[in-house]
């Protein structure tokens, strides 16, 4: 029977590959899938399997790239969340076609698990689902909200706008907080029949952190359940997170109904109540209780609650749009100052009754709605509940939709000069500006109307949303609008800000606007009805990107008095330029470090990997040379040597990208011909190769994060990436000693090579190129190509041929490593330590087996002591590095320096000796064997600091040459690796392992001081005139 067992169990474990043939099949259709999908559907950027373009989309301000990609794809295109797809429109008759001819199909919600299902239960009209309970909240929405109902909200609105003017006149420097309690009162008011005297009211107070809460939950990846919904059924006890958020879900849903049974009981004991949303919901359940059978009390009390949060921020937001374009485009404030004295006189406030005799700021009203959208992506996203093919496109059923406020509002083809604040555009054809003889001639003959096609919404704009799923509040909030509007316009004056010398700050041009500039404050002066002369300061953000983009006297100082910049030159788009690496999203900079990552520790490990196998691979080769032993490994290094002297200047002419596939492919390729070396010439060969590709990724790996990753934040993403040439090389051995004890020696080339490949085809899907210098070559081509203009380049283009840049690229890791004194000597000190490294590696093995007994197999558990220690290392250092870097930068002013990234180095360097002298001796006694290798850790720890410590040094005080100066260090370091290592065996044989380690750590002891000396003189040697050198 126990045969039978074992028997079966050998045939399962021999026939492994099974279960992951399985799983690469799956993947491998679901890849195939989904790329025959995205060739059904509209066309879009490439999207990478699982992930789509999430990777493309920026954080910040993505309607923008959206517009961009717009005019590249066309009117509709596609992009991939992951496997789901998302529709974007940026066209009016395309969402007409859709959104509203088709609404039947496109009226539903993409399935919001935590916030709708969780939170809500699918209470809020927001998230329900296109069906029979959404069809009832949105008739019962519209019977409160139509034409004839808004008709008794006026008088609210009325009110609460003259109260707006009266604040603004007692609290100016209260600028966006009255806004935000005017448009907060009409709406509660309008939802329940009471006003808001502030913002600090507990009510007001509780609802805005419902809205936050509710916001909160609706972040993109921030719950496993919105990707998993099965998680939603967890029992509570083993989920705290769904806990909490149903709580909270139940104390809004408390407050709600609180608010409905408070004018329920109004209404029972108070004559003369005002009207409100609430209280027609209420009579309209009472006269026909069957309509309201499907909701309970809780569902009730969303539809008024859903109306607040739904309309109080948004009409605040255009309303401080509106202050910005009349303060920066004056002209069309003095025309609507002009049509409100003509018709209104000094003598009363505008009124909704006077909405028809003043066209003009009926059109400033939709201008201003326009080119500020405030649902900029068209609010919450449509999905359609069934599947559907629109010229000839393939939409897949709950495919999400998207229209694109930004681009549609501002498409020329319906807008012409679409950046222009211009009410005229808006004005009635019945109504001609040449009719309305209050404005000023020489505005009406100067201003062309820049009417385009006709827009299909009968808005003539479209924010507010399309089809069944439009905005219910619209018209309250265009009311709101209206009336807040000529209100103010009629008591105020808006101008530039006045600064404290009596000089007024200059407005900024239309096109700033346009980019999303906006003025610091704007200044409110009495008009004809003499109100007292008052200041409004004003402080906006940035509309485009949510940076505050004033800039100090001084700054701006500067930038007028610059020198005019060549307009040949190609830069990136603005600080915030998303294909800037440096602006590229979290996640693709994570992305990136981690493939970076695992190449960098896949390369080392061959270093070490084969060590174990030494003695098996001299006797199929029937060799005794103890040098070539020691030369079979090292050689690999002296790959790792000469291979940069190539890589850098190549990377630096033609980008990281190419560099890292190449190189990953040759890496599999020779140790695949390492696997069948025939003889001991051919294997040294075939390693020397293999290290000339795996030195790729030490060479460019830190370049590629300095390309990617601020200098105050840099720190942790070394760790991760030195933390490759450091574990490698231990764990390598560990898994070579089994394997080799297992299958042989050729097995660990094989083990390798699969390796490589898995990694050559992870590099190729992920990897992007970030090496600003080929992007903006690239970029500079392409605009050649569009504009016809021979004479851009590049802003960092140096005017050398590629030849030319090759040769002196090539030269220049040399000129760094001999001229420059920090170069020279950091690398001699991290290539003594890293000699040091492979010198134990190429005893250990000799050492454990003969002193200890190790086995084969176990003998590689030795070298874990190293490793241990790394890890220790690189711990502290990520713990420490860019904290330590951010509080010296602080407290020098804010100026960061390169040699505030040697501080840990500098007690790192201590360890080294002391490690030497600990191993060395406890090895010679033959104290027990955890001692030895208890001393090993220590060097683990000098080690990692000191090399990630260098490499960081490097890349800050070289920026731009930073693959180059660790190329430099990279040679120096594998080349006394490769030799050292040779002079090992005859070492310890005459000197012994105690007095042969205590040599070694004299000499670490000598150089410890150095890392002590850069952070002291580091940048006076920099940037003495002795040492410059021209790299």
């Amino acid at each position: 029977m126990s045969a039978l067992v074992l028997s079966g169990f050998s045939a399962i474990v021999q026939s492994w590959y099974i279960i992951p043939a399985t799983a690469a099949t799956i993947l491998l259709g679901i890849i195939v899938h989904d790329w025959i999908l995205s060739l059904r559907m509209p066309p879009g950027p490439r999207p990478l399997p699982f992930i789509g373009n999430k990777h493309l989309i920026p954080t910040s301000s993505p309607w923008i790239q959206f517009e961009k990609w717009s005019r590249i794809y066309g009117p509709i295109f596609t992009l991939w969340i992951g496997r789901r797809p998302t529709v974007i429109v940026s066209d009016p008759n395309v969402a007409v076609d859709l959104l509203e001819k088709r609404s039947n199909k496109y009226s539903s919600r993409p399935r919001f698990v935590v916030m709708g299902e969780l939170y809500w239960e699918n209470a809020s009209i927001l998230v329900q689902p296109y069906g029979r309970e959404w069809q009832i909240r949105r008739k019962l929405l519209h019977q409160a909200l139509n034409p004839s109902a808004l008709r008794v909200y006026k008088p609210v609105q009325e009110a609460e706008a003259t109260r707006l003017c009266h604040q603004l006149l007692s609290r100016p420097d209260a600028f966006e907080g009255i806004m935000d309690r005017f448009t907060a009162s009409v709406v509660f008011s309008i939802s329940y029949g009471h006003r808001i005297d502030s913002m600090n009211a507990h009510i007001i107070r509780q609802r805005l952190d419902f809205m936050q809460y509710s916001a909160s939950l609706n972040v993109p990846g921030r719950y496993l359940a919105e990707s998993i919904p099965v998680l939603k059924y967890v029992p509570n006890i083993f989920a705290p997170w769904k806990r909490a958020i149903q709580a909270k879900g139940r104390v809004e849903a408390k407050a709600n109904m609180s608010l409905v049974r408070e004018v329920q009981n109004d209404m029972a004991t108070k004559k003369d109540l005002p009207d409100s949303l609430t209280k027609l919901l209420l009579k309209a359940r009472d006269e026909d209780p069957a309509s309201f059978s499907l909701l309970s009390e809780r569902d009730f009390s969303f539809i008024p609650a859903s109306l607040f949060g739904a309309g109080s921020d948004t009409t605040a937001s255009t309303l401080c749009s509106g202050i910005l374009m009349l303060v920066t485009n004056p002209v069309t404030l003095q025309a609507a100052h002009a049509e409100l004295d003509e018709v209104i006189g000094t003598d009363r406030f505008p009124t909704f009754d006077d909405e028809k005799s003043l066209p003009y700021i009926v059109a400033l009203c939709n201008e201003i709605l326009r080119i500020r959208p405030v649902a900029v992506l068209g609010g919450t996203p449509h999905a359609n509940s069934e599947s559907d093919t629109y010229r000839g496109y393939y939409i897949p059923k709950g495919t999400n939709i998207l229209s694109n406020s930004w681009a549609i509002n501002l498409n020329p083809r319906y807008y012409p000069n679409p950046h222009h604040f211009n009410p005229l555009r808006f004005l009635p054809d019945t109504v001609p500006p040449r009719s309305l003889g209050y404005l000023a001639k020489s505005y009406v003959e100067s201003t062309p109307q820049e009417k385009g096609e006709p827009h299909p919404s009968k808005d003539g704009h479209s924010s507010f949303g399309w089809g069944r799923r439009i905005c219910p509040g619209a018209g309250l909030a265009r009311n709101s609008l209206f009336i807040a509007v000529a209100k103010m316009l009629w008591a105020f004056d808006i101008l530039p800000y006045t600064e404290a010398d009596g000089s007024t700050r200059s407005s900024p041009t239309q096109l700033d606007v346009a980019g999303g500039k906006s003025p610091d404050s704007v200044h409110a002066d009495g008009t004809s009805d003499s109100v007292a002369e008052k200041e409004v300061r004003h402080d906006t953000r940035d509309l485009e990107s949510g940076s505050t983009p004033s800039e100090k006297p001084e700054q701006a100082a500067k930038t007028t008095n610059a020198e005019p910049r060549d307009p040949n030159l190609v830069d990136w788009d603005g600080p915030d330029d998303a294909q800037n690496p440096m602006n590229w999203t979290l996640k693709r900079k994570l992305i990136i470090t981690g493939c970076i990552s695992i190449i960098t520790l896949l390369t080392p490990l061959g270093s070490s990997m084969f060590a174990p196998g030494v003695p098996q691979v001299m006797r199929d080769f029937k060799s005794d040379n103890i040098y070539l032993a020691s030369f079979v490994v090292s050689v690999y290094l002296l790959g790792y040597s000469f291979g940069p002297l190539l890589i850098a200047p190549l990377s630096e002419i033609y980008g990281r990208t190419p560099l890292y596939t190449a190189c990953n492919f040759l890496f599999t390729i020779f140790n695949v011909a390492c696997a069948l070396a025939p003889n001991m010439a051919a294997l040294i060969v075939f390693r020397l190769f293999a290290g000339l590709a795996g030195s790729c990724p030490l060479t460019l790996g830190a370049g590629t994060l300095a390309d990617m990753i601020p200098q105050q934040r840099r720190g942790a993403a070394m760790a991760a990436w030195a933390l490759g040439p450091l574990l490698g090389p231990v764990i390598g051995p560990v898994a070579g000693g089994y394997l080799t004890q297992a299958e042989g020696w050729r097995w660990t080339f094989w083990v390798l090579a699969i390796a490589g490949g898995a990694v050559s085809i992870v590099a190729v899907v992920f990897m992007r190129e970030s090496y600003a210098y080929v992007l903006l070559d690239r970029k500079a081509k392409r605009l050649r190509k569009e504009t016809g203009n021979p004479n851009l380049r590049s802003i960092l283009d140096t005017g050398k041929s590629p030849r030319d840049l090759f040769v002196f690229s090539i030269v220049r890791p040399t000129k760094m490593l001999f001229l420059s004194p920090i170069v020279f000597l950091l690398s001699l000190y991290v290539a003594v330590i890293y000699g040091y490294l492979y010198l134990l590696f190429t005893t250990m093995t000799t050492v454990f087996e003969d002193n200890y007994g190790f086995s084969q197999g176990s003998v590689g558990l030795a070298y874990l002591g190293i490793g241990c220690g790394s890890l220790i290392g690189l711990f502290a250092l990520a713990l420490m590095s860019d904290r330590l870097h951010q509080y010296l930068t602080k407290k020098n002013g804010g100026v960061p320096k390169p040699e505030y990234r040697l501080p840990p180095m500098i007690i790192g360097s201590w360890f080294i000796p002391l490690s030497l002298f600990w191993y060395g001796w406890t090895a010679e006694k033959h104290d027990h064997w955890i001692l030895p290798i208890l001393g090993t850790a220590c060097l683990g720890i000098g080690m990692l600091m000191a090399f990630m410590c260098t490499s960081t040094y490097l890349v800050d005080a070289y920026t731009i040459y930073s693959a180059s100066a660790i190329a430099a260090n990279t040679v120096f370091r594998s080349l006394l690796g490769a030799l050292l290592p040779l002079a090992g065996n005859k070492m310890y044989a005459t000197l012994g392992l105690g007095w042969g380690n205590s040599v070694l750590g004299f000499i670490a002891l000598a150089l410890a001081p150095l890392p002590l000396l850069f952070y002291k003189f580091g940048e006076r040697i920099r940037k003495s005139k002795l040492f410059q050198v021209e790299f």
